[in-house]
This record gives structure tokens, sequence and C-alpha cells, in this order.
């Protein structure tokens, strides 16, 4: 693996451990240092989002609120029905359901005065997906078929 290429039409040896960089100029007999960094580490941009999601679901009461959206499918839940099943404070589950709504866990939708919650099938999906992507690539026997 060559870790030479062409910049400005200058030959420029760029070494990358991260977190460190490194650039070297040839001037085709020996190497002259240029400059080095030091980068911070900036996680993607899903990768943010999946924490963001991961960290919502980790409070007990707004777990409980997704699986019981998770159980009630495609019908969803109205906030009434949320808060009759968990007994807990109508100002307390619109706190919860604001939270996993701010992360596209659990949607709303309204009809007349009713508030009708439903989970987002899609964004768990993501999470899941996003978790297993690399499961076994360091195992040589695949453990997730």
């Amino acid at each position: 693996m060559s870790l030479w290429a062409m910049v400005n039409n200058s030959d420029v040896a760029v070494i990358n451990i991260f977190p460190h960089s490194w650039k070297y100029k040839s001037d085709g007999c020996r190497l002259t240092f240029i400059e080095s960094s030091h980068a911070k580490y900036e996680p993607p941009m899903q990768h943010q989002q999946i924490a963001k999601q991961l960290a919502e679901l980790g409070h007990d009461t707004r777990l409980t609120v997704f699986r019981l959206l998770i159980k009630a499918g495609n019908s969803g839940m109205t906030v009434s029905e949320i808060q009759e099943a968990l007994e807990v404070p109508g100002s307390t589950l619109s706190h919860h359901l604001h939270r996993l709504m701010k992360v596209d866990l659990v949607r709303q939708e309204r009809e007349g005065r009713t508030l009708h919650c439903f989970a987002s099938y899609t964004a768990i999906q993501g999470v899941v997906d996003y978790l297993m992507a690399e499961c076994c690539v360091n195992d040589s026997e695949s453990c997730c078929e």
C-alpha cells in the first residue's frame, strides 16, 4: 500500500495514524517534513443520531412507552391510553413523549381533540441495522446469520 499522492503537481506523502497525521514532501531522493496535525474524532451524523435515540430509550419510562407503542402496532395508542397503562401524570407523560418525538422514535397525529401516538418502526429498524452492520466482522466465523 502506497502512502504517496500527487497534490498540486508535487509528490506528497501523508501518513495517517488516527488521531495524528503527518505530511512529507519528496524531491525524489529524500522526504522533507511539511506539517502534522492532531484530529479530533467526529462521529458521523448517523452515529450521533443513533446515540441520541439510544439515550432516550435508556430511561425506564420512555422505554416502557416505546414498547407499548411497538406492541400497539400500526393502530398506535392515544395519549390517554398510554397514561392509563403507565399510571403517570399527564405532564410527565407529555415530557417523555416529547423526548421520544425529538429523536424521531415516536410520531403523533391529532384527530379532533385526541392525540394518537405511533412508534417509528423505520427509526428503530435503523438503530438495529446500525448496531448489527459490522456484526462479526472481526470473527472468521459468522455469528449472526
